[in-house]
């Protein structure tokens, strides 16, 4: 009994050090806390901090604000005080016309949906390539891009405001079809935005989440049905909602375990690498832009934007990483442009020809010039 004993004692000891040596391990960073600080190592369950202001209740004001139908999108004639302007729309517009209030054309040649690769974040609205491509082909161009957003966000955004045009330009890089697996942006980094995601059934789809949930509405305890059937549309979600109350999860040591054994199951290449259940699903959200275009008369075309993460699995693999979307891009009959031989031999040369030098994630001017010139030589 005594040998029992002392085994247990020596157990409990061995647990609160390690307990205690974990603890000093955790960083919080917003509402994720990671181990060591590595981003790659989030603790789950997460615990939200219920203080932080991104709780409070959204406002049509800023120049980024809440969509009920779209989690997030820009507000009307808004500004961030630097780069940023949006017109009556919501939509990116130059500092002139802003300051002027001057409203757009009723149509346009050219619509170009997606995320800040299309938005142009770190770079003036002069600088972006559908500016640029405007002033190239003398074509009025319209810019709907806004940060964050996967395929399906952009694909709902156009397909419920309806701008009058001929074409449209999807940009998209490798990470949005990613994007568009889940509901909840960034989730396992802390993201508290919710968004609407896509439910294929035999005949058609629905759109789930709509109205989006706030992010106060989405921590708040207990969860609504609504917040709860959100949760299970996270990709890789294990009942991270039902595990929060368990006794363990108030243990950093036992959260480090779980959280370690979830990491390596959430461990895949990028859907676009992939021909599995998730690329297919991404498919068939093009599949519904593509047949929404052609109801409505407009010319589609996607264009593949090349990221870090992109560059990096070609320099990995030695050949075009597009090859596979755009095979199934093909089969569904979307046009598609794939720049990536070209940005390669760019990025060879010089880094800054194509990516920011100082914010090191979208595109430089220089970059931003490129995908202009690549995409007019092909209209």
């Amino acid at each position: 009994m005594k040998t029992v004993k002392h085994i247990l004692i020596i157990l409990l000891i061995t647990w609160a050090l390690a307990e205690g040596v974990v603890r000093m391990f955790i960083v919080r960073n917003g509402h994720a806390e990671y181990f060591a600080g590595k981003a790659w190592r989030y603790m789950l369950p997460v615990r939200y901090d219920h203080s932080s202001a991104d709780l409070d209740p959204p406002t049509n004001k800023g120049y980024r604000v809440y969509d009920s139908l779209l989690g997030w999108s820009h507000g009307s004639w808004q500004t961030d005080d630097s780069l940023y302007f949006s017109d009556g729309q919501g939509f990116r517009c130059g500092r002139e016309r802003f300051r002027q209030k001057q409203a757009g054309p009723d149509r346009y040649d050219i619509v170009c949906i997606g995320n800040s690769f299309t938005h142009g974040d770190a770079v003036a609205y002069e600088d972006t390539w559908p500016h640029l491509l405007a002033v190239q082909t003398g074509r009025t161009v319209l810019n709907m891009g806004v940060g964050g957003y996967g395929i399906d966000q952009a694909i709902l955004r156009f397909m419920h405001r309806r701008p009058a045009c001929d074409t449209v330009i999807l940009g998209m890089v490798s990470n949005d079809l990613d994007r568009s697996l889940t509901s909840v942006y960034n989730y396992y980094q802390g993201g508290i935005k919710t968004k609407p995601k896509f439910r294929f059934h035999d005949s058609g789809y629905t759109v789930l989440n709509q109205p989006c949930l706030t992010p106060a509405e989405f921590v708040r305890r207990p969860a609504s049905q609504q917040a709860v059937e959100v949760y299970r549309e996270i990709d890789g979600y294990n009942d991270y909602l039902g595990k929060e109350t368990k006794w363990w999860a108030h243990l950093q040591s036992m959260r480090l375990l779980f959280s370690s054994i979830e990491q390596m199951k959430h461990r895949k290449p990028s859907a676009y690498l992939s021909d599995d259940d998730r690329l297919r699903y991404c498919v068939r959200i093009l599949d519904v832009f593509g047949k929404y275009c052609k109801a409505e008369g407009i010319v589609p075309i996607v264009l593949l934007i090349d990221n870090v993460n992109s560059i990096n699995d070609r320099e990995k693999s030695g050949q075009n990483t597009w090859k596979l979307l755009a095979t199934k891009l093909d089969s569904i009959g979307l046009k598609h442009l794939n720049a990536q031989d070209e940005a390669m031999t760019i990025y060879k040369r010089n880094a800054a020809d194509l990516i920011h030098t100082v914010e090191r994630v979208h595109y430089s001017p220089a970059g931003q010039r490129f995908l202009a010139d690549f995409i007019q030589k092909r209209l």
